[in-house]
């Protein structure tokens, strides 16, 4: 059978594998990792993969209020990351960038959560290729916050929205 994504477009190319994996393996399989190799970017495959478990999370009402924008600038990375105080996660292959839209969905803790979701869908996507994520908090007020507002620009998403999340990715060391 293939899957479907969110709007009801056939996805199933990108979600069929040859091999299977159990859930609770893959669930045990993630894990927080904050050292990476420092020379492995993401495959096309593998980008592909992550931006599609990305799509395909739950949205109250349907308003798909998130904005989201997979960073793969190392130099860029590292120095927000090291700016954060965090300097070895900035060796990762991308850092994916979640953002809420307030305009769309104007009750903040479903923006929250729906962030939390597409952070997890990345994390076991990420954990099915392989690959390592940590998930980085954005905190009202902290200076990755205001770091991360400065790159709405940068990542084509609406000053009016909100960072929510950020998720780590790459190749674990």
């Amino acid at each position: 059978m293939e899957k479907r994504n969110a709007h009801g477009k056939g996805e199933g190319a990108l979600l069929k594998e040859e091999g299977r994996v159990e859930f609770k393996e893959l669930l045990e399989k993630r894990r927080s990792v904050r050292s990476y190799r420092n020379d492995r970017p993401l495959k096309e495959e593998e980008r592909e993969r992550i931006l599609l478990a990305a799509t395909l999370v739950p949205s109250a009402m349907n308003k798909r209020p998130l904005r989201t924008y997979l960073l793969e600038d190392r130099g860029l990375i590292k120095r927000i990351l090291e700016e954060k105080g965090q300097p070895s996660i900035g060796d990762c292959s991308a850092l994916l960038l979640v953002y809420g839209d307030p305009e769309v969905q104007p009750y903040r803790p479903f923006l929250d959560q729906e962030a939390g979701s597409l952070a997890e869908n990345v994390m076991l996507m990420a954990a099915s290729l392989g690959l390592g994520t940590v998930w980085l908090g954005v905190h009202e007020g902290a200076p990755f916050e205001e770091r991360l507002l400065a790159l709405r620009k940068t990542a084509g998403v609406e000053e009016r929205c909100l960072p929510l999340a950020a998720v780590a990715i790459g190749e674990a060391l």
